[in-house]
């Protein structure tokens, strides 16, 4: 089957916007950094947190969106995706969830301490 100069072009030109801004995507999100820590501090009317990471270094973080705010709080552990500029554009809340105590471990009573 043989497809005219005219079919090709619509072909080209439906699926070239698809593939350019998947392009443009990709290179967002190479350009982006992850963070993860517990927020320390928190000022919603300027924008901004502070970040406390796993290695115990404080990092200061402007927010892209006041939406980004709504659903965190002092003491919260989070993961930030820091855009080309710095600013977070996106943040995930992470919570730990509480597992049972496995089955087949026996609970052993401390040993007394002696005076």
């Amino acid at each position: 089957m043989r497809l005219s100069a005219v079919g090709m072009l619509a072909v080209i030109l439906s699926v070239g916007p698809a593939v350019a801004a998947a392009e443009s995507r990709s290179a967002v999100e190479d350009k982006a950094q992850i963070v993860t820590g517990t927020i320390t501090d928190l000022d919603t009317a300027q924008l901004k947190l502070t970040i406390k990471t796993d290695l115990e270094k404080n990092i200061y973080v402007h927010v892209a969106q006041p939406d980004l705010l709504r659903e965190v709080h002092a003491g919260d552990r989070v993961t930030l995706r820091l855009d080309a500029q710095g600013k977070a554009d996106k943040i995930t809340k992470l919570t730990v969830p509480e597992l049972p105590a496995p089955a087949d471990v026996e609970t052993r009573p401390e040993p007394a301490t002696q005076p």
